[in-house]
C-alpha cells in the first residue's frame, strides 16, 4: 500500500477505496488511519456519509477529529 501511494496522489483512487472501507468492517481501520496519517483523506460530510455503515471506520475518524459533524445521514446506520 505504502508503494501505490507513493507513486503520486493524483493517481490513488480515493473515492473508490473509501467505498471499500465502507463494506470491509474492522479490517479497513488500519487502511483508513494509513490514508489519514498521509492527509489524503479531508473528514468532512461526504466521508462520513460514505464511510457511516462501517463502524470502525467512522470510530477512526472520530477518533482522528473529534468534532466532525454527524449528519442524518450518518446517524440513519
Amino acid at each position: 500500500m505504502a508503494f501505490l501511494l507513493d507513486q503520486g496522489e493524483e493517481n490513488i483512487p480515493i473515492a473508490k477505496m473509501l467505498e471499500r472501507i465502507a463494506c470491509r468492517g474492522r479490517y479497513s481501520r488500519g487502511v483508513l488511519q494509513f490514508l489519514l496519517e498521509r492527509n489524503l483523506v479531508n473528514i468532512d460530510e461526504s466521508v462520513m456519509e460514505t464511510l457511516a455503515s462501517n463502524f470502525w471506520a467512522l470510530g477512526a475518524l472520530l477518533s482522528w477529529r473529534p468534532g466532525t459533524p454527524i449528519t442524518e445521514k450518518v446517524l440513519m446506520f
